[in-house]
C-alpha cells in the first residue's frame, strides 16, 4: 500500500469545525501545524489537500485540546503520550496478537480507570474491540473515539507485521455534516449512531504471534497515535512469522500448534501454507525442528537443567527422541555438545 503525502482539506476543516463546536481557537495551532492558510482560504475551496505531515501536528494539537477538555467535564485522569512507551513494552513481551489484546485491556484500565475502557469480544469468527467512552453530542468527542480506537487497531497490526482487515466499525453519535471524513481518515465505512464504539475483525487474527521486539520500537514515530494514513507495515516472510509462533509456544510452555493449527492461524488452507513455505524454502516440519534445535543449544549452553527436563520443554514424549533428533542435527548428543560448549566458554 502506498502511503499518501497529502490529507484531503475536508479532514482540515472537520478538524476546524470540532474546535469551533468546543469553542477552542484555531489560530495557534494552525500556525503551529506550518499550515499557512486562512480560515477563508481553508473554507472557501481555494485550497484542495495539505501536507500529511501538517495535517497530523494539528490533528495531535486539537486531538489532545479535545480529550483534556473531555477529562474535564467528565472528571477523569487523562492518558498522556508519555504512557505509550511502556505501553508497547508491554506488548512487545507478549507471545500472540490476543493476549497483546488483553494486556492492552489491563493497561488502559490502570491507567484510566472504569470511565473509559477497552474490551475484547469474541464471537465465533468474529472479533469486536470495543472502546467504552463518556460521550455527549460534541463533535470533538467522535473525534478523540475515533483516533483512540485508530491508534490501538493500528498498534496491533504493526505488532504482527501487517494490516489487519477490518469487518465493522462503529462509532456513537450521529453523523455530522461531513461523515466521509472520518470513513476517509479510518479508511473504512463507519456505522454512526452506533450503541458503542467499536472495530470488528477476523478472530483468526488473534492468533498471530508477535513479531516486534525492543529494536523495533525506534520505527514509531512521536505523533504515531495521530497518523491515520501512516500503514508502513513491512511484509514478512511467511516462515519468519511462523518462526515467532513456534518460539512463542515453547517460550509459553505451550502445545506446539500443528501443521493444520498453524495454517488456520495465518488464514491459509494447510495445502496454500505448505506452497508459501516451500517458495520461501522451507517447510512446517524444518522451522519446527529448527526452533527446537536453537532452544536446545541456549539451554544446553546457558543452563545446568538436565537432558531430561530439556526434552520436555522441547516436548519431545522422551528423553531418547530428544537425544536421537539432537545428535541428527550436530553429530552429537547432548551432553557432549554441553560440555564441549563449556570448554569453550572455560577457554
Amino acid at each position: 500500500m502506498i502511503t499518501p503525502r497529502t490529507v484531503p482539506i475536508a479532514a482540515l476543516r472537520a478538524l476546524i469545525a470540532a474546535c469551533d463546536d468546543t469553542g477552542f481557537d484555531v489560530v495557534s495551532p494552525l500556525a503551529a501545524s506550518g499550515l499557512r492558510f486562512s480560515r477563508h482560504e481553508i473554507e472557501s475551496g481555494l485550497v484542495d489537500e495539505i501536507s500529511r505531515s501538517s495535517f497530523t501536528r494539528f490533528t495531535y494539537l486539537s486531538v489532545s485540546q479535545f480529550h483534556q477538555d473531555a477529562c474535564s467535564r467528565y472528571g477523569t485522569p487523562p492518558f498522556h503520550l508519555s504512557y505509550l512507551k511502556p505501553l508497547y513494552l508491554c506488548l512487545i513481551a507478549c507471545p500472540s496478537l490476543e493476549l497483546a489484546i488483553d494486556a492492552a485491556v489491563d493497561f488502559l484500565r490502570m491507567v484510566r480507570g472504569e470511565v473509559e475502557r477497552f474490551e475484547l469480544v469474541i464471537e465465533r469468527d468474529t472479533a469486536r474491540l470495543v472502546l467504552t467512552r463518556p460521550c455527549k453530542t460534541l463533535w470533538a468527542d467522535q473525534f478523540v473515539a475515533l483516533y483512540g480506537l485508530a491508534h490501538f487497531y493500528r498498534v496491533f497490526g504493526w505488532l504482527i507485521g501487517e494490516r489487519i482487515p477490518l469487518v465493522r466499525v462503529g462509532l456513537v453519535g450521529r453523523a455530522r455534516q461531513t461523515p466521509s471524513v472520518f470513513c476517509t481518515l479510518f479508511q473504512h465505512s463507519i456505522d454512526f449512531d452506533a450503541p458503542l464504539n467499536y472495530v470488528e475483525f477476523p478472530a483468526y487474527y488473534l492468533k498471530r504471534p508477535i513479531i516486534r521486539g525492543y529494536a523495533d520500537l525506534k520505527e514509531i514515530p512521536p505523533l504515531f497515535a495521530f497518523d491515520l494514513f501512516s500503514f508502513e507495515y513491512e511484509k514478512q516472510p511467511l516462515h519468519t512469522s511462523v518462526v515467532s509462533a513456534i518460539e512463542a509456544a515453547l517460550s509459553a510452555g505451550e502445545q506446539l500448534p500443528n501443521l493444520g493449527q498453524t495454517s488456520e492461524m495465518f488464514g491459509m488452507s494447510v495445502a496454500s501454507f505448505r506452497r508459501r513455505l516451500a517458495d520461501e524454502g522451507t517447510s512446517f516440519v524444518t522451522i519446527r525442528q529448527e526452533c527446537r534445535q536453537r532452544l536446545a543449544i541456549k539451554l544446553l549452553s546457558e543452563t545446568e537443567m538436565s537432558v531430561e527436563a530439556i526434552g520436555d520443554i522441547l516436548q519431545f514424549s522422551e528423553a531418547a527422541g530428544f537425544r536421537r533428533a539432537f545428535r541428527d542435527a550436530t553429530g552429537l548428543n547432548p551432553s557432549h555438545y554441553r560440555r564441549s560448549a563449556l570448554g569453550n566458554r572455560s577457554q
